[in-house]
């Protein structure tokens, strides 16, 4: 009964209808591929969660040493056009999208491995212009989320938190500055955890943007940051 009710709260991307046995959970990248390309899309690298399986891992390998993969276009002529699309983010969507399907599921990348990126194609663009990147009629925007459903974050869009960064565009800014809130939340939360003599609690006051940095960041760039002592 708890697996199943842990099924249901599973956050999906759209409809999907979840398979019996799930060895795979993923988020695709919808940023990489040019329009009329959705459905061949990577797998974020960012996040992937495998049940560990010889089987799986043999076939990876007979799928890389047959090589089937073709120059501007991908693993099996479909998937693999884009960055990363040799390595992992080519070869999962192939392994999970095109040859077993029905052993891996399509997490909701607003709430899991979340980048905070815009879903839809720009408005100059020929193609679809405004429309939903990942091919569906609607599309959530990620970058209008709850930063409290948010369960794993991607930092790329927003940038690096030690590279304390104050400043995103406009429709970013919200989310990405709460992201950066949190990390160093964190980052403070573990410091005031440490009993090893190399605990660092700076001052907030005079530090940069102390409402996102904690005092961890003494000014703008990687050179403001003050780095964890091991």
């Amino acid at each position: 009964v708890e697996a199943l009710e842990a099924r249901k709260r599973l956050p999906l991307h759209g409809d999907l209808e979840l398979p019996k046995k799930i060895d795979a959970f993923y988020t695709r990248d919808y940023n990489m591929v040019n329009p009329g390309g959705e459905e061949y899309a990577g797998v974020q690298g960012g996040f992937l969660m495998l049940r560990p399986s010889e089987e799986a891992f043999e076939e990876y390998i007979d799928i890389i040493l047959e090589g089937n993969y073709v120059e501007g276009q991908g693993w099996g002529g479909k998937y693999g056009y884009f960055f990363g699309g040799m390595q992992i983010q080519g070869i999962c969507a192939y392994f999970y999208k095109e040859k077993h399907p029905e052993f891996a599921i399509e997490l909701n990348r607003c709430e899991i491995n979340s980048m905070a990126d815009n879903p839809n194609f720009n408005a100059n663009d020929k193609q679809k212009p405004n429309l939903c990147r990942d091919g569906r009629e609607k599309c959530e925007d990620c970058r209008d989320m709850d930063v409290s459903k948010i369960l794993s974050a991607h930092f790329t869009i927003c940038q690096k938190p030690w590279n304390c960064v104050s400043h995103w565009d406009l429709h970013s800014t919200k989310i990405c500055s709460q992201l950066h809130s949190e990390w160093f939340r964190i980052r403070r939360d573990f410091e005031e955890s440490r009993r090893d003599g190399s605990r660092q609690t700076p001052e907030m006051g005079g530090s940069h943007r102390p409402e996102i940095h904690f005092g961890y960041c003494i000014s703008s760039g990687q050179r403001g940051y003050i780095p964890i002592k091991v």
